[in-house]
């Protein structure tokens, strides 16, 4: 009997033991970081991680990862769904140097991240961000309310950088991309928002009420790489200011490439304000003023600079050339 009872109690013991660690194990929906928390806690609200690469192997895919309080919170590479919020804190911040902020790796993910001011110390002599965000694959990316401002990488500085390699879309809302991409005049690479999807890929973004100011060159959509499939981007009610060339869009081949700019500002571009290059290309303007730039509208290569008949072109030192008008219905 004693030897029952004595192994009765092992068993037991070794069961709630096990019932102990698989909490511990399990992913949550919903963790936290915190400027004073530590990668060895749970993430839980009230024993918070230190970093987003800390707390994103807690959260389960799907879940979300918030901010308690200021702090900076370091790079990260997201391999699965998720949301990363920053609203908790009132500065929620990713400050680097030789690297990207954010890599979104991620197969059919679906990604949000809002509320996060991306720092890439772009007048650093050695070491500036890369990119602030960059993806490589997924399905949806979300950037909500952020700030991404010197990613000043000598060979491809960039805000965002998109370039899935399957079809993707990108959706970008209330965000400020300054002093991104690298070089000047005719040599400037990269830039504000730099969308090139690669072999495979393709993109459909949508972006509304975004600042790009400042940048070596504003926002591209690019199909010029071999295999890339059609795309197009929609930007609304927003400010593209400064660079080599404000907005363009480049194809090759026969890829249709579209990029429509609407209720928006296009100035200040050094060589160009709205740039349509290659046979497939459209650069598509409606209801914006396009004005400071050196030549305001310049198509190349086949390429067409279209507008709705409805723009204020002035104030540039040429105003280019329109291919076509469209009247609206």
């Amino acid at each position: 009997m004693f030897k029952y009872s004595k192994l009765a109690g092992m068993f037991a013991a070794a069961l709630m033991a096990l019932m102990w660690v698989a909490p511990a194990q399990a992913q949550a929906t919903r963790t936290w970081v915190s400027g004073v928390g530590d990668d060895v806690n749970p993430c839980s609200r009230t024993a918070p991680c230190k970093t987003f690469a800390g707390a994103i192997s807690k959260t389960a895919v799907g879940g979300e990862i918030d901010v308690l309080d200021p702090g900076g919170f370091g790079a990260l590479t997201i391999t699965k769904s998720i949301t990363i919020d920053g609203s908790g804190g009132s500065i929620a911040g990713i400050l680097v140097g030789g690297t990207p902020g954010f890599t979104v790796n991620a197969a059919g993910a679906v990604v949000t991240i809002r509320n996060i001011d991306f720092e890439g110390v772009g007048f650093s002599p050695t070491t500036p961000g890369t990119i602030g965000i960059r993806f490589v694959a997924g399905a949806v990316l979300h950037v909500e309310h952020c700030v991404i401002r010197n990613f000043r990488d000598p060979t491809n500085g960039a805000g965002i950088a998109f370039a899935p390699n399957s079809a993707a879309q990108l959706y970008v809302d209330d965000t400020i991309l300054s002093g991104n991409g690298s070089g000047t005049g005719n040599a400037a690479v990269g830039g504000g928002i730099v969308m090139k999807p690669t072999s495979g890929g393709s993109v459909l973004a949508s972006l509304w009420h975004v600042r790009i100011e400042g940048n070596s060159n504003g926002i591209s959509l690019d199909t010029s790489t071999s295999g890339a499939m059609a795309s197009s981007a929609v930007i609304v009610d927003s400010v593209i200011s400064g660079g080599a060339v404000a907005a363009a869009a480049v194809a090759a081949g026969s890829v249709q490439t579209v990029l429509t700019i609407n209720h928006s500002i296009v100035q200040g571009g050094t060589i160009y304000g709205v740039f349509a290059g290659g046979a497939s290309a459209q650069a598509v303007v409606g209801t914006s003023i396009v004005t400071g730039n050196a030549t305001a509208m310049f198509p190349t290569g086949g390429g067409l600079t279209v507008s709705y008949g409805d723009n204020e072109i002035g104030g540039n030192t040429s105003a280019g050339t329109i291919s076509a008008t469209i009247l609206k219905s």
